[in-house]
């Protein structure tokens, strides 16, 4: 493989009203790239158009990954998959809507290469700098802020937004973290910070603007109980050390 310095993972369940549209806006970022950047789809079971569109998608860029799974594993599981695939110096990814743009990449990759001491750079819609939750409902605002303040209570003290939809790593943190992930749903962005913790890695914030926002797929009552679940599995895993 050639020397790949940003790998892009695009995790997608049922995203076909928009997925060529952020497939082309990809592209058009990609390419006029200096360096070489890999992009990795993975359909996580999708019913409608994404695997197709994804398909139609190979040979349009030079380092193009399309990773397909029959059946629906989860976004934590999708994410996994790409994050092992990638060969890529750094590893972002992000959600197929591209709800904070492509911009963003190249802000994130110049923080971790003048800051060589970070590991994951995450998105935070709770950092001073940020515009994240313009778009948002006043219901989904008030669940998000619920959340994280229960996140940074049980198991993250000082980590304000886990569930940012756009987070970079150094290659060598992503394979650590593909390997020691457990969990398969939304809560695993949670588990990338307790994987850094537990090997004393470091994990900063990074402002995020929200460029537009499509309807989300989280369903808030049925997907927060999963969440508050997973995160208590997560605390067990954290005692018997599971994360080291």
């Amino acid at each position: 493989m050639a020397d790949i310095e940003l790998s892009i993972v695009l995790p997608v369940f049922n995203g076909a009203d928009i997925l060529e549209w952020s497939l082309k806006w990809l592209q058009s970022w990609i390419i006029e790239k200096p360096y070489k950047v890999e992009l990795i789809v993975v359909n996580d079971g999708s019913t409608d158009a994404t695997k197709n569109i994804s398909e139609n998608f190979l040979g349009t860029l030079d380092y193009y990954q399309f990773i397909n799974f029959p059946e629906n594993r989860g976004k934590g599981f999708a994410t996994k998959a790409g994050m092992r695939a990638a060969s890529g110096k750094f590893v972002v990814f992000t959600d197929a809507d591209l709800s904070y743009g492509v911009d963003i990449f190249d802000a994130m990759h110049q923080c971790m290469r003048t800051d060589k001491n970070i590991q994951l750079l995450y998105g935070s819609r709770r950092h001073p700098q940020s515009k994240g939750y313009a778009g948002y409902t006043k219901l989904r605002r008030f669940s998000s802020l619920l959340f994280s303040n229960l996140v940074c209570f049980i198991v993250l003290p000082g980590v304000k937004d886990t569930q940012c939809g756009v987070k970079m790593f150094r290659k060598e943190f992503a394979a650590l973290a593909a390997q020691k992930l457990t969990i398969n749903h939304f809560a695993f962005d949670i588990e990338l910070f307790v994987i850094a913790k537990a090997h004393n890695l470091m994990f900063q914030d990074f402002p995020v603007a929200l460029s537009h926002r499509e309807e989300s797929s989280v369903r808030l009552i049925t997907d927060a109980l999963f969440m508050i679940k997973d995160i208590c599995l997560m605390k067990i895993n954290i005692w018997l050390g599971r994360y080291k």
